[in-house]
């Protein structure tokens, strides 16, 4: 005769070998993102798996690489997103009431120095090594200078053609956009 504790211990057991036998080996993936032979400079790396697993998602490094790990084994639509390091289309000439009749100095326009009549033009070329004070603009200037305008079918998973799929274990995929 087998004692209570004995079964409960079986079952435990039991439960323990179908949760943990039946679960997707997990892994790393990592590599680098290309556009026309180019490695991209910034941007996003996500992963959306078709078979009901996490989704997964990395900042492309100025090289070009990228790193995911707790990657589940299985099948995911690759996309890939470079558009939030676009310079703002809007300068500050569109944001501020610059040009006839705009007060200067004033609290709706504080940084346009008294006496000035209208902000720099929209093409006015920042010059070499300069360095914006505010640190808001410099993340700005940060992130425009590795923008890469890439084709919009790479961010969007309705239209991405590209596709993983993990194994387990550490992985590389290279993705080359073109």
């Amino acid at each position: 005769m087998r004692s209570p504790r004995f079964g409960r211990i079986a079952t435990a057991l039991a439960l323990a070998l179908a949760l943990f036998g039946c679960s997707r080996p997990v892994g790393s993936v990592s590599g680098t993102v290309t556009y026309n032979g180019k490695p991209l400079k910034g941007g996003s790396v996500i992963f959306i798996s078709l078979d009901g697993n996490p989704g997964h998602s990395a900042d492309i490094s100025e090289t070009g690489a990228y790193s995911l790990s707790k990657v589940t084994a299985g099948q995911y639509k690759v996309c890939v997103d470079t558009s939030y390091l676009a310079p703002q289309n809007q300068n500050m000439a569109a944001m501020m009431p610059y040009g006839k009749g705009a007060k200067t100095g004033t609290p709706l326009n504080p940084i346009i120095p008294k006496g000035a009549k209208s902000a720099p033009p929209p093409d006015a070329n920042i010059p070499e090594g300069y360095t914006p004070s505010d640190p808001a603009a410099m993340q700005t200037a940060q992130k425009a200078k590795n923008y890469v305008k890439i084709p919009e079918k790479y961010k969007d998973p309705e239209t991405t053609d590209l596709r993983f799929e993990g194994k387990g274990g550490d992985e590389s995929y290279t993705i080359e956009l073109k």
